[in-house]
């Protein structure tokens, strides 16, 4: 039989939420279309996703500017926080020692984040454009 994780960590609530609006193209049928794609690019999409793979969904299918894609993926990296003090650190100087940006898009097409995750964490996101709404039909500013 399958199980179900249920991710219960506050992180995103607290901190996760970006401070722009997400793009239209970001919608539970295209979160949902987004996973069959990762699957079905197998252990580049699946359960782990590359940022490589992430970048195309992103920029062609989701509209977003390459800017956006990463900042969305490396947020999601923080929150998530899955790796050690010290692997974050190495990760850090690793990129902190290269020397062009062609290096540095090299070590940052390298990451991978969890699909199931990622996708919650911009599911999360759609509460930002939920918020805004509210805020303009009640007049809050």
């Amino acid at each position: 039989a399958d199980s179900v994780s249920l991710w219960v960590r506050p992180e995103p609530f607290d901190f996760g939420i970006c401070q722009i609006p997400p793009p239209s193209k970001i919608n539970t049928g295209n979160l949902h279309r987004l996973a069959a794609y990762a699957k079905s690019k197998g252990t580049q999409g699946w359960p782990n996703m590359s940022y490589r793979l992430w970048s195309h969904c992103a920029c062609t299918k989701l509209h977003m500017t390459e800017d956006q894609a990463r900042s969305y993926f490396e947020s999601f990296r923080l929150v998530w926080n899955e790796h050690s003090t010290s692997e974050a650190l190495q990760w850090a100087d690793a990129y902190s020692r290269c020397k062009t940006d062609t290096d540095r898009d090299q070590l940052v097409q390298q990451q991978v984040v969890p699909i199931p995750q990622f996708l919650l964490f911009l599911h999360i996101q759609l509460s930002m454009k939920i918020s805004l709404k509210s805020k303009l039909m009640t007049g809050d500013q």
